[in-house]
């Protein structure tokens, strides 16, 4: 047995012997995707995750929205959009803002995106969410001021992601407070 196995959990393979190819230690997978196949997580608060479809085009091409106003996910403003192009295994490390709400959208290829929510008078404080999204998969994930977040591209080519911020970035004074992406302060590791 290892550090916190729970044999009850083995209840519903009670029957599964060696003869049929049980190893003694085994467990079974704990439900971590819901029927639509998504992540089973408790959310941040003030996070959201909209899933898109890919629409296939008479052409054979693919068009995808990337955020209406009607969709109703925050107020709508829009004052900048930018786009962060990263390697493979490439990390953009932990930082947060105070005023600025992210709407992340990874456009080209795939990436796990990670927020950590530190805000102490918050619901969901000491939360971590995690969302694989990309081109096959598309979503808008939704960050507000406050939760911390950290982007990774686990693909095997340079992937891609649009910020639609509300806030401009100000180049005197920039709304980015970093961390390192090792940092203890953080309960997740890239």
């Amino acid at each position: 047995m290892f550090v916190g196995f729970d044999s009850t959990k083995m209840d519903s393979h009670k029957d599964f012997s060696p003869n049929q190819g049980y190893l003694d230690g085994a467990i079974p997978d704990e439900q971590s995707i819901t029927s639509d196949w998504t992540k089973l997580q408790t959310p941040i608060e003030g996070v959201k995750n909209h899933e898109v479809k890919n629409v296939i085009k008479g052409s054979g091409g693919i068009l995808t929205e990337v955020f209406r106003r009607d969709w109703k996910l925050d107020d709508g403003v829009v004052d900048q959009v930018f786009q962060n192009v990263l390697n493979p295994r490439e990390i953009s490390g932990w930082h947060v803002h105070l005023k600025t709400m992210d709407r992340l959208f990874v456009n080209w290829g795939i990436m796990k995106i990670v927020l950590y929510d530190a805000r102490t008078g918050s619901p969901s404080h000491g939360l971590v969410n995690e969302f694989t999204t990309g081109d096959c998969r598309p979503s808008l994930v939704i960050i507000p001021p406050g939760v911390w977040h950290g982007v990774q591209n686990i693909g095997p080519t340079r992937s891609a992601l649009i910020n639609l911020v509300d806030h401009a970035y100000d180049y005197k004074g920039p709304d980015h407070i970093r961390l390192p992406i090792d940092t203890p302060k953080i309960p997740y590791t890239f």
